[in-house]
């Protein structure tokens, strides 16, 4: 929409571009002198409750790249037709009053004045299309005019900021005193139960999630404040008894009452929720006992860090360690990245095959793990996996 207006404003010449110019020249040396550049040029129509820019009409641009936001300024007349402080919305809010005459026609009747206005991209402007959302103002100071610009001009570095930096020996404090808190909590847990079972209708798995609740894991895992004090408008959703947890329907919660933790059932929408525990017993329930860690962290072995799903070009993050087979350890990086996309896995020794032996030792006993980059090939330098060839070691 800009670059039609602009195009069409480029074949219709202006009869008062000369002067326009000279009208704005004085606006424009102010301009420059506080650092803001500005073109004389066409300018990009747009409409409202006073009217619309004939297209043509010259004045001077000011643009904030990358974005296609720009504010103009020309020379027009203005004719007051009402009283200063009337017009605008009707009493009975059904029309707009005007209360001035703009005219972009210089050598009709009017006072000369300056219109200066702004133009901003489609998604600033609330859905708004470019040509109607304009903030247009109407002023016969010259400096009103350099002040709107320098306020338009400056105000996105305005909402730039660099956050500040947390003390890490504060954020230790925080983090040790909440633990404890924790586990004060869960030695000692004070939990009680307010359940009125008539307004649930499976009463029995009702019945079974109370008796598996565990008072300890839940005290320890519910959420805290920053003071490591209970959250008290926290309410956690622990087992849903609706057929459809985005309807609203009875749930067993959990929240703050009178400092210690409470049990009820509550009409609730489940999606709605911003803690949800029903997929996740474990942090309150008896029936988590057996979660693997694949279900609690997402990893294989609680001992063993994941693997990083990404993969990473740069060699010389690629551990010392390769299983036997791999000539190098660029081969074994392709390997790696194959095993994790399903492409390749590894295989057993065929019968009769020599038996492979590692090509790099392993780390001294004793020794700590070394940590790899992350994106790379993730292997523990602890010895990592059994000895296996790789179909990839051709």
């Amino acid at each position: 929409m800009a670059h039609v207006s602009a195009e069409r404003a480029a074949n219709t010449p202006d009869p008062h571009r000369e002067r326009r110019r000279a009208m704005l020249a004085g606006v424009a040396g102010r301009l420059r002198e506080v650092g803001i550049g500005t073109a004389f040029g066409p300018l990009e129509s747009y409409r409202d409750f006073y009217g619309t820019l004939p297209a043509g009409t010259a004045g001077l641009v000011c643009e904030q790249p990358p974005t296609t936001a720009r504010l103009q300024v020309t020379a027009i007349l203005v004719r007051r037709t009402l009283p200063p402080g009337e017009g605008g919305l009707s009493p009975d809010r059904r029309s707009w009053v005007r209360d001035a005459d703009v005219s972009y026609d210089l050598d009709g009747y009017g006072e000369p004045a300056f219109e200066v206005t702004i133009l901003e991209d489609p998604d600033d402007g609330l859905g708004h299309s470019r040509d109607t959302s304009a903030q247009r103002t109407v002023t016969a100071d010259e400096q009103a005019v350099v002040d709107a610009a320098r306020l338009w001009y400056g105000y996105r570095h305005t909402l730039r900021a660099t956050p500040p930096k947390a003390d890490p020996r504060r954020e230790r404090t925080r983090l040790r005193r909440e633990v404890e808190k924790r586990d004060a909590a869960a030695a000692a847990p004070d939990l009680r139960t307010e359940v009125a079972g008539e307004i649930v209708p499976a009463r029995d798995a009702l019945a079974a999630d109370l008796d598996r609740v565990e008072a300890g894991l839940l005290c320890w895992h519910f959420p805290r404040e920053r003071s490591g004090r209970y959250a008290r408008r926290a309410v956690v959703a622990l087992a849903r008894y609706g057929p459809d947890p985005g309807k609203r329907g009875p749930w067993l919660t959990a929240r703050v009452r009178d400092g210690a933790l409470a049990l009820g059932v509550e009409p609730l929408i489940g999606v709605n929720q911003d803690h949800r525990w029903d997929t996740t017993p474990w942090l309150w329930s008896a029936a988590g006992r057996d979660a693997t860690p694949a279900d609690r962290w997402q990893v294989a072995s609680p001992s063993r860090p994941a693997r990083s799903r990404g993969c990473s070009t740069r060699t010389r993050s690629v551990p010392r360690w390769r299983p036997p087979g791999c000539a190098s350890t660029t081969t074994w990086r392709r390997c790696s990245t194959a095993s994790r996309r399903g492409t390749c896995a590894p295989r057993t020794p065929t019968p009769g095959s020599p038996p492979s032996t590692p090509s790099s030792p392993g780390p001294r006993r004793g020794a700590s793990p070394r940590r790899t980059r992350r994106g790379s090939a993730s292997v523990p330098a602890w010895g990592g996996p059994p000895p296996v060839r790789c179909r990839c070691a051709a």
